[in-house]
Formats: structure tokens, C-alpha cells, sequence
């Protein structure tokens, strides 16, 4: 036991996987199709109350011609995180809370 959590240690904690695997994954098990188009529309970046979301201030929310959103944000000049959750129904789905 003591070498399998071991390797777990050494285990990189950060997963590269490729669009394709992601969209597979979900067609399976949700239904989802990989989309064609994305668009950066203004009503994603609010909140319920029409405030400009916080997550949006050094990124954007994006929508796919599916429904599907993403977040991308910014921290830094050459660091930036995707963050998508297929449940995710609007950009006030996503919070400035670090996941």
C-alpha cells in the first residue's frame, strides 16, 4: 500500500486532456455533442441582478451553439484556466471562487 500512495504523491495533480476525450466522455455519459461555433455574448457576464459577474474581470464566459458555457479567465499574462461544467446554464453559473 505504502508505494501506491507514493506514486499518488508524485502524481502531477494536473491533467492535460484533449477537447475530443472531454467531448466523448460527455457524449456518453450526457448526450452532449462536441459544438461547431462559440460566441461571447454581453448577458453571459451578468449576474441574476444585472451586476457584471466578478469571474468576468479578467476573463469572459463563453456560449457554444450547443447552450454549453465556458469560463476562461486571465490571472496572469501567460497563466489562464478554462473552467466549463456542462450543467452550466448561465455565465452567473460561475463564480470568482477558485474551484
Amino acid at each position: 500500500m505504502g508505494d501506491y500512495w507514493q506514486q499518488v504523491k508524485l502524481r502531477d495533480p494536473y491533467i492535460f486532456r484533449k477537447a475530443e476525450d472531454v467531448f466523448n466522455d460527455l457524449n456518453n455519459s450526457t448526450g452532449l455533442k462536441q459544438p461547431t461555433k462559440i460566441s461571447c455574448q454581453d448577458g453571459d457576464q451578468l449576474l441574476f441582478d444585472g451586476k457584471t459577474n466578478p469571474a468576468t474581470s479578467h476573463g469572459r464566459i463563453f456560449r457554444f451553439n450547443d447552450g454549453a458555457i465556458l469560463l476562461i479567465q486571465f490571472m496572469r499574462p501567460r497563466v489562464w484556466r478554462i473552467r466549463f461544467n456542462p450543467k452550466a446554464n448561465a455565465g452567473s453559473d460561475y463564480s470568482d471562487f477558485n474551484s
